[in-house]
């Protein structure tokens, strides 16, 4: 998906959409990815639920984040690779321009069905995992928001999972455009401007050798609002 941003916002049609073609790429077009790569590894909000769970274990709790985080990396970097490396630009775009996923053109490629399967599979398993990985969370902040307790936790639930899936039963398209927003607005500020404001203040206030320096920090800050501004930018466009 964040390969499928970036390919339409370049103005030559997947010329790099192979690592034989490296001279051709439009290196530059793959900024626009940033957005969606910013929901797809932003763990942050999954992190107070999480100390709750491992009963604020701090060795459990770095285990599970720097596990989680790698394991999904590398299996991000194996399925791009996989794709950019085996696939020929025009076989993407005509499985884009059809609306279907480029396993069906994998498949028309190797003409093993078991691989379209293995794709839908795996598609599946990733947009489950993390679609119950937010749940996970929203549950928990609508508790402490609301300071439901009990018999109500159901009610949560409800709240957490019927109005995505209204939204997604209205428009089943939405779902690209959702999560560059998510990325862009929503991932960028809470995981990106606020942690640096916060750790701004807290220099102020304590004197502490591991908190980052200013001109880190204000690199930080400006990366958030550069994601922020690629956004508004793609959907401006």
């Amino acid at each position: 998906m964040s390969l499928r941003r970036a390919w339409r916002s370049s103005g030559k049609r997947a010329s790099w959409w192979q690592f034989a073609r490296r001279s051709e790429a439009k290196w530059s077009k793959v900024c626009f990815a940033l957005p969606v790569l910013f929901s797809a590894f932003g763990y942050h909000n999954v992190v107070p639920s999480l100390c709750t769970y491992l009963e604020r274990d701090r060795k459990s709790l770095k285990l599970s984040i720097f596990c989680g985080t790698g394991i999904t990396l590398a299996v991000f970097v194996v399925w791009q690779w996989l794709i950019l490396g085996s696939l020929p630009p025009e076989a993407i775009q005509k499985a884009l321009a059809a609306g279907q996923p480029v396993t069906a053109a994998l498949q028309s490629l190797t003409g093993k069905n078991s691989l379209f399967a293995t794709g839908q599979a795996f598609a599946f398993f990733a947009l489950v995992t993390s679609f119950l990985g937010v749940a996970f969370s929203v549950v928990d902040f609508l508790n402490d928001g609301l300071k439901c307790q009990g018999k109500k936790r159901p009610l949560l639930v409800v709240l957490t999972f019927v109005p995505p899936a209204m939204c997604a039963f209205l428009n089943p398209a939405i779902f690209e455009t959702a999560l560059g927003i998510a990325g862009g607005f929503g991932e960028a500020f809470l995981n990106g401007l606020l942690p640096v404001a916060l750790v701004w203040k807290y220099r102020k206030m304590q004197s502490i050798g591991f908190i980052p320096g200013k001109n880190l920090l204000a690199f930080l800050f400006a990366f958030a609002l550069f994601v922020m501004g690629l956004e508004a930018w793609i959907l401006l466009k």
